[in-house]
């Protein structure tokens, strides 16, 4: 055995090859550095502003007199500022010396125009009664000379205090008091500047204060509220947490996640524009107190995510509301998706092959020979890849399996996909175009992925995200529980109209033909109904009448007993025939085809012979004495009918034949219906050039086939 193959069976075997596998996978979201400036006492309150990082600092001051706390003789809080390396790296730090007093100084925010610095400090004028130490916020402006004197707020009232200010890139001024009226400890206000003075303040309210200390506010340029506060859902100590003011009615406090909060005071946040890097301070490290940390979201936050549409191209088809039952007298339900695969039943199973337009048709079928009887429904099925990304893994995983995941045929309209992130719900992270997992224990587990993508047009970079919850069993419980395929309930405009419309009615479609075929030929007898209706190229007929698909059989089979091979039940609105029902409307009826004669039923039957003249089809004035002797009989007699065989000359083309044929029997028919015979009464049958050999009697001499034979026969009717 190879080494490595043996280190692979090994690592099997201690459980670890799948980790390695899943080696591209984190579970810490936050990069996390301590910064090069953080000094043995107390930095805190990071505000980020051009180059330059503000903040509030504890540090020995070697600029003027120094001041220091009577409780604990530590120097009080100044504010100092220091020039940007890098990231975690800075220039030696300086106090700012028109800002700082002899009592604390600090945090600040400074406007986006830089014009205008807030600040909350120790307010000594205000200094009565029982706030002996009240906080204020001042406002000083940027000159020519830096900073001016600092000016305390008109709306900061001696009986309370008011700190850590943070600015919305509208202006509006937010910062915590313990104002009476509250929800607890101190609360997070807001007050605007309108009309050259500052408003109220007001009380942000139960959606963002609670029963602790709401502390440190900081807004974002996306207007992202973070704050620091006491919760029993946190972390311990201080944790932060963020709210979205741009939907404040809908949105919710989320405490952001570890490494950024701890079992320690984590407060004082700043974050830049992408709201994945930024400042913030933490007292975790217990031996300089309060430090200040940089840090970077690895993986973005993808926010109103989407849940994905499923991608299958398997259906469970129905049809709810069916018009009869299965197997009534012979039938059944036959589904026929327009990929050449057909399935019996109610409701059948089916998967397409690839995406596109599929003609599916719910035909009632004769069970015995196959042939149509009725076209239920007939719809334009599309099966489409969904259009917003998609998590391509099954929803049900198997627990300690890995699985894998790829982006290959993912594409968002119009925008350049940059990079993939996956979130799996577990608490593990992994970005890239694939991602392999594995999840250790049963449960639901939301699985999400976020891309960040170009837009083609404006070049500008967007988020999108979608997610899914998958389930996660053991492989038995998979097994024994294999998911089902999603439900279309097709139905068909029958179904749809029948309760609202009295009128829709069911016939037998028999065919159509070019010629116009009277409803009341022969080759209808005994077909109830017979309906004939002009059509663009000619003529289709019906016969039948029904309100119930299933009382419609006996008249189906009947025609085609009458050799109607074609024929098939359609469903009519009216006299309109309903929408998709001619999708059933095939056949051509010949008339001269559609029965098959029998010659041999005609012998012994008084018949005459009409010739006609070579390739002629009109009539012979020999023929007219014979021809008006059997008309007056036809009207002294009712029951008498005629029976015309229409032949040709031999010897010429099928088709010829059969048009000479037809042209002979129509006259013959012509000249009896002009005496005033009906149609119904004169049954033309064309053989073309199949008219029986006939000699005449007593001779070898065969009798020219350029004849009619006419037989008289009555009706027992």
């Amino acid at each position: 055995m190879k080494w490595y193959k043996f280190f692979i069976w090994v690592l099997f075997v201690l459980g670890l090859y799948p980790s390695l596998i899943a080696q591209n996978e984190d579970s810490v979201r936050y990069a996390i550095h301590n910064l090069s400036i953080n000094s043995q006492r107390s930095d805190f309150s990071p505000f980020m502003f051009g180059t330059k990082l503000f903040f509030s600092s504890g540090r020995e001051n070697d600029i003027g007199v120094k001041y220091y706390s009577v409780e604990n003789n530590r120097e009080l809080i100044d504010v100092f500022d220091a020039e940007k390396i890098d990231s975690v790296n800075f220039k030696k730090a300086k106090p700012l010396t028109k800002i700082n007093t002899k009592y604390s100084d600090g945090p600040i925010c400074i406007s986006k125009d830089g014009k205008q610095l807030f600040i909350s400090r120790n307010d000594a004028k205000r200094a009565k009664g029982k706030n002996k130490k009240p906080l204020s916020i001042f406002v000083s402006y940027k000159t020519d000379n830096g900073w001016s004197e600092p000016k305390v707020l008109p709306f900061c009232n001696e009986n309370y205090s008011y700190c850590h200010p943070a600015l919305m890139s509208n202006g509006t001024l937010i910062f915590s008091s313990d104002i009476t009226g509250g929800y607890g400890g101190m609360d997070l206000y807001y007050s605007k500047f309108e009309n050259g003075a500052w408003t109220v303040p007001r009380n942000y309210g139960p959606n963002i204060n609670g029963k602790g200390n709401e502390v440190f506010p900081f807004v974002s340029v996306n207007n992202i509220l973070y704050f620091s506060t006491t919760k029993k859902n946190g972390f311990g100590g201080l944790d932060i947490y963020s709210f979205n003011l741009k939907t404040p009615t809908h949105s919710q406090i989320q405490i952001l996640d570890l490494p950024i909060n701890s079992s320690f005071d984590d407060f004082g946040i700043w974050v830049d524009s992408t709201e994945r890097i930024g400042y913030f301070s933490s007292n975790r490290d217990t031996v300089n107190g309060d430090n200040i940390f940089y840090f970077k979201n690895k993986y973005p936050d993808f926010k109103n995510c989407t849940p994905q549409k499923r991608r299958t191209y398997c259906y469970t088809f129905f049809e709810e509301a069916t018009q009869m039952t299965a197997d009534t007298l012979g039938m059944i339900y036959e589904w026929d998706f327009g990929d050449g695969t057909r399935k019996r039943g109610m409701e059948v199973k089916h998967c397409f092959k690839t995406i596109g337009t599929y003609s599916v048709q719910l035909n009632i079928i004769e069970k015995a020979s196959g042939n149509l009887f009725y076209n239920e429904l007939s719809y334009d099925f599309e099966v489409e890849d969904p259009k917003q990304f998609y998590i391509d893994c099954p929803d049900t995983l198997a627990r300690g399996k890995m699985f894998t995941i790829n982006t290959k045929n993912l594409a968002i309209a119009k925008h350049t996909i940059k990079e993939f992130y996956w979130f799996f719900g577990d608490g593990k992270f992994s970005v890239g175009t694939s991602a392999k997992h594995i999840y250790k224990a049963d449960g639901e587990y939301v699985l999400k992925l976020g891309a960040i993508a170009k837009n083609d047009s404006t070049g500008e970079l967007e988020k999108f995200c979608t997610y899914k919850t998958v389930l996660v069993k053991d492989s038995l419980w998979i097994t024994k529980h294999k998911p089902g395929l999603p439900r279309v309930k097709l139905n068909s405009t029958v179904s749809k109209q029948a309760a609202k419309i009295d009128s829709v009615n069911y016939r037998i479609h028999l065919g159509t033909s070019k010629n116009n075929i009277p409803v009341d030929a022969k080759i209808f007898k005994n077909l109830e109904n017979v309906k004939q209706y002009k059509e663009k190229d000619g003529y289709s007929y019906t016969s039948g009448y029904a309100k119930k698909v299933s009382d419609a059989i006996p008249e189906y089979k009947k025609a085609k007993a009458k050799g109607f091979k074609d024929a098939a039940v359609v469903s009519f609105y009216g006299d309109t025939v309903m929408a998709n029902q001619q999708k059933s409307m095939k056949g051509t009826i010949l008339d001269d085809e559609i029965i098959s004669i029998d010659l041999s039923a005609f012998a012994g039957l008084r018949k005459k012979n009409v010739f006609f003249d070579l390739n002629s089809a009109e009539l012979n004035k020999t023929a007219y004495k014979y021809l008006d002797s059997l008309a007056g009989a036809l009207k002294r007699n009712d029951k008498l009918e005629l029976i015309i065989l229409a032949a040709s000359d031999r010897g010429k083309e099928e088709d010829v034949n059969r048009t000479l044929s037809k042209k002979r029997g129509a006259a013959i028919q012509g000249f009896f219906t002009s005496k005033g015979i009906r149609a119904s009464r004169i049954d033309v049958n064309v053989l073309g050039k199949n008219m029986p050999i006939e000699y005449e009697a007593g001779k070898n001499v065969v009798i020219s086939n350029r004849r009619v034979q006419i037989l008289l026969v009555k009706n027992s009717k």
